[in-house]
């Protein structure tokens, strides 16, 4: 058995996902977790671990190897919530320890935006936004690459779909307090809460049938109860499970964008101050890197700009107004480009150390980007 490596990503709220390959960029097997997300500090520990363990045992069984053929292979793994050293150097290898899997090297970890960056551009030079449940940017310049941001709901990420659900939930509780009228943006999250349902995004779901229930409860024939008041018990049922209620606030960014599409000012407005911030944090990047802004090419990437056309185009218009020269960013859409997990896997293959990402030679890419485009024809590790 040739030695493998492993590319595996901890990106998405909806899943987690791995792929193997050999030395020269052959792709041998993916595996895909779904409704099974892996984050460093927002899943619990026990279930971070059983959640890698089963990704990398499924991605080397399909890749027709077993755990015992690890022993000499290169694994990459890029995840959410890794921002700082101490995440990547110290607490991650304490965990994958615990996991029992020999391995001889070092496994490399690094944060989401860099595999994200790495899938996108195939390049170790340009740049990145990130913009999901939260915000990060990041510069990939003179083999190195620098991060703005990621610092978490309660200190930073402005501008992310955490921050402009919560934005969106102060609106709508200062509008009752004022005395106003249902607004689009009320109607906009309200039919959000009321008929989301995905298989591979549970926490959404059980807040969807929680929100019915409030509803219900709050819109008796008999009362004439502001329905705007189910948010204050809807937010003190959810809020004690952290997890549980970052991304159901995160994804109301949706509904958010649907309301400015109607014509809501207090919609418009949060949309405009979250592209603000996101085009601050980039710059701050570009300063902080010594590079000019837009430094390309530039990747976006995220579920509130992959899902929200609108949203997309806003933060692209103050990005153009930095911008010294036109630029075309790198988008959901954009052919070649490639999931987060194939950037993990060509960071393995190039070799890397934790904090030393490399790429492998050109060839090596090109084939890997080969095989990925005939997998995505199939529907492997998409969404």
């Amino acid at each position: 058995m040739k030695s493998l490596y492993i590319g595996i990503e901890g990106v998405a709220l909806t899943h987690s996902a791995a792929v193997a390959a050999t030395a020269d960029g052959t792709v041998m097997g993916t595996y895909r977790l779904s409704a099974e997300p892996i984050s460093l500090h927002m899943v619990k520990r026990n279930v971070f671990r059983s959640r890698l363990f089963h990704l990398i045992k499924g991605v080397t069984g399909n890749a027709g190897a077993t755990l015992n053929d690890l022993r000499d292979a290169t694994i990459c793994i890029g995840l959410s919530g890794v921002t700082f050293p101490y995440d990547a150097e110290e607490d991650f290898p304490n965990e994958f320890r615990r996991l029992d899997i020999i391995v001889d090297k070092d496994v490399i970890c690094t944060g989401d935006a860099e595999i994200v960056f790495a899938a996108a551009a195939q390049s170790m030079t340009g740049s990145a936004i990130i913009c999901a449940m939260g915000s990060t940017a990041l510069i990939a310049h003179s083999g190195k690459f620098i991060r703005y941001g990621g610092w978490g709901p309660w200190i930073g990420d402005d501008g992310s779909g955490y921050w402009i659900g919560i934005q969106a939930l102060r609106a709508l509780a200062e509008q009752h307090d004022k005395g106003e009228p249902l607004s689009a943006l009320w109607q906009a999250i309200d039919a959000w809460l009321m008929s989301s349902e995905n298989d591979e995004f549970p926490d959404l779901t059980e807040a969807s049938l929680l929100w019915r229930k409030l509803r219900a409860r709050y819109s008796k024939k008999s009362q004439s109860w502001d329905p705007r008041t189910a948010l204050f018990e809807f937010s003190s049922t959810i809020q004690p499970g952290t997890w549980e209620w970052r991304p159901v606030v995160s994804s109301l960014a949706t509904p958010v964008v649907d309301a400015h599409a109607k014509g809501d000012p207090t919609a418009t407005a949060i949309l405009n101050r979250a592209a603000r911030h996101l085009a601050m944090q980039y710059r701050g990047a570009c300063a902080h890197a010594q590079v000019t802004p837009v430094y390309g090419p530039l990747v976006l990437s995220g579920g509130v700009l992959s899902r929200n056309r609108i949203f997309r185009s806003t933060l692209l218009s103050h990005l153009r107004k930095a911008s010294e020269s036109p630029f075309e960013p790198i988008l959901p859409t954009t052919p070649g480009r490639m999931p987060p997990a194939f950037g993990a896997l060509l960071f393995a293959l190039g070799e890397s150390q934790t904090g030393n990402l490399r790429l492998p030679p050109r060839p090596v890419v090109d084939r890997v980007v080969a095989a990925q485009h005939d997998l995505g024809r199939l529907g492997s590790l998409q969404k």
